[in-house]
């Protein structure tokens, strides 16, 4: 299961929100302003408030992690050909295909960096009271709610 439908009152629905990648200049840092918006938007994606299994959240993680190495790998290899082909005056491109350019990331995650600001920002909330966990899922809290609405909630 990858969400949970909450049933603790919230100041507003999900739906009064703003959509965003990182709520800016609402919570201090950047880690817990990317971490809030991941957790918001599932519940945007749901139109009720959820909390997010953290294996989810990991994988997903995980995930943004291997296609930024691929995306990196593939670059890498496009670099080598193109270097070796220069060196060879083109003799070397009419032995050796070109590799394919890499697809686009897709996922916001897939940047250096941006996996370690998540996991630092979803630490951040919790010890701020900001989001709950109970072990297997992550929650929103009124507090983070309250704080991001302010500045993100549709008029």
């Amino acid at each position: 299961m990858e969400t949970v439908v909450m049933t603790e009152t919230m100041p507003c629905a999900p739906v009064n929100l703003l959509d965003a990648w990182a709520f800016q200049n609402t919570l201090g840092t950047y880690e817990k302003e990317l971490a809030a918006a991941i957790l918001i938007r599932y519940s945007l994606a749901a139109d009720k408030w959820v909390g997010v299994n953290a294996e989810i959240l990991d994988e997903r993680i995980s995930n943004a992690n291997y296609a930024l190495l691929k995306h990196e790998q593939v670059k890498e290899l496009i670099r080598d050909w193109e270097l070796k082909n220069k060196l060879t005056a083109g003799i070397y491109g009419l032995f050796h295909k070109r590799p394919k350019d890499p697809e686009p990331l897709t996922d916001p995650l897939a940047t250096p960096l941006s996996t370690t600001f998540l996991t630092a920002g979803l630490i951040g909330l919790i010890r701020e009271g900001l989001a709950i966990s109970d072990g297997k899922f992550i929650f929103p809290t009124p507090q983070l709610i309250n704080q991001v609405a302010k500045r993100y909630k549709k008029t």
